[in-house]
């Protein structure tokens, strides 16, 4: 992360990595700071919706949820581009 700053692409694959190992606070920590960088990226919306789950948040991840099934009922396919 100290080579890219402010890289949501680089947060978001760190953030999978610390979801995969368990280390899930440090995870949504990433996530939320990439979304808030890059909301429209399905992917970390994806990922932070996971990490919410996890977590038992379900709530909180509801929203990123929602918003992926409405982009992919709208046809917008470029969801997973991050």
């Amino acid at each position: 992360m100290a080579r890219f700053p402010g890289n949501a692409t680089a947060q978001g694959n760190l953030a999978e990595l610390y979801r995969r190992r368990g280390n899930l606070d440090r995870a949504a920590e990433l996530l939320e700071q990439a979304h808030a960088q890059q909301a429209a990226s399905g992917v970390l919306r994806f990922y932070l919706g996971r990490v919410l789950l996890d977590r038992d948040r379900p709530a909180e991840a509801l929203p990123h949820l929602v918003w992926i099934a409405d982009a992919l009922s709208s046809g917008f396919d470029g969801i997973l581009l991050v």
